[in-house]
């Protein structure tokens, strides 16, 4: 899909692939969907952390970061840099993680790892799988893993883990979260996975008879033969008119485009989990917020490349 075709039309709304999406497109998406949590929620707890590994003149040489949603927290990347993978730096970083996240009344962490990167690691961590996405090339799947702790009422505080410190942020700056997926990366890419990230967004508008108004979108991105869709939002006026569906498909097709073989997603328990089934998604896990009363489920779809390109793919 890209800009020499023209854009999906329906019921006079427009769905468009954006390549260098307006700031205020993605507010209306991400504002739309949050405004709707927000009814069924309240405004519940969503807390970014980040752990790093400095060495004696203060430079990272490792690092995890990740996020407390209500009383689970999920671990986002982790790394070690490669001379020092094998000597229990990653093992402390976890467990800080795990006792910073604990002292905040979580119960639950948990991660997503590919089969390629370090499932082992993990497991040896204590962490099982509760689901996994599959469908990749190559038989490589994306597991989803897990892991109860136990709540603490102290914070830990930094601590040495000779010759380097552990040192916790709240609120990591970009670059600093930069170097971990930098990281990441290029152990992936070491494991023959090169970083191939692009984002996907698609904008929905009201364009005639009127000036152009963003009545829906969907938010994700490509990366190793997967989609990933992350946000997905049409507003109250234009529910029941197939936009969301058209969204949908119009993902598929430029995620098939760019070779694709898999799309996955979350979903709440009071979103949208039945519209996804009858899209042909299936559920692959489970996530219970006992104490809010919360499920997260995780669905996803395989997807095949066509012959020829769709027609408004490119």
């Amino acid at each position: 899909m890209s800009g020499k075709h023209p854009p999906a039309a329906q019921n006079n709304v427009t769905i468009r692939l954006e390549e260098t999406p307006a700031p205020a497109d993605l507010e209306a998406i991400y504002g739309g969907l949050t405004a709707f949590n927000r009814e069924q929620l309240g405004n519940p707890r969503f807390d970014p952390w980040a752990i790093f590994l400095h060495d004696e003149a203060g430079r990272i040489r490792g690092g995890t970061y990740g996020a407390l949603f209500t009383e689970v927290a999920m671990v986002q990347q982790i790394w070690v840099e490669t001379g020092l993978r094998g000597r229990g730096y990653g093992r402390a970083l976890l467990r800080a993680a795990e006792a910073y996240v604990a002292k905040h009344g979580v119960t639950f962490t948990f991660g997503e790892v590919m089969s390629f990167q370090a499932p082992a690691f993990f497991a040896r961590c204590g962490y099982s799988s509760f689901g996994a996405v599959q469908g990749y090339r190559n038989g490589v799947c994306r597991d989803s893993v897990g892991k109860q702790v136990t709540p603490r009422r102290r914070r830990p505080a930094a601590k040495a883990v000779a010759p380097y410190t552990l040192a916790f942020v709240q609120r990591a700056a970009e670059e600093e979260r930069a170097l971990v997926r930098a990281g990441v990366d290029a152990a992936a890419a070491e494991a023959g996975w090169p970083d191939d990230e692009r984002p996907l967004v698609l904008v929905a508008r009201v364009e005639q008879g009127r000036a152009p108004e963003v009545v829906g979108g969907l938010v994700g991105e490509t990366r190793w033969g997967g989609c990933h869709v992350d946000t997905l939002w049409v507003s109250e006026q234009q529910r029941g008119a197939d936009v969301g569906t058209r969204l949908m498909a119009a993902a598929e097709a430029e995620a098939q485009a760019r070779g694709c073989t898999v799309a996955y997603l979350e979903t709440m328990h009071f979103q949208a989990r039945p519209f996804y089934e009858k899209l042909g998604y299936t559920l692959d896990w489970t996530l219970e917020h006992a104490r809010t009363e919360l499920t997260t489920f995780g669905l996803s779809k395989p997807i095949q490349p066509p012959a020829t390109l769709a027609a408004w793919a490119s």
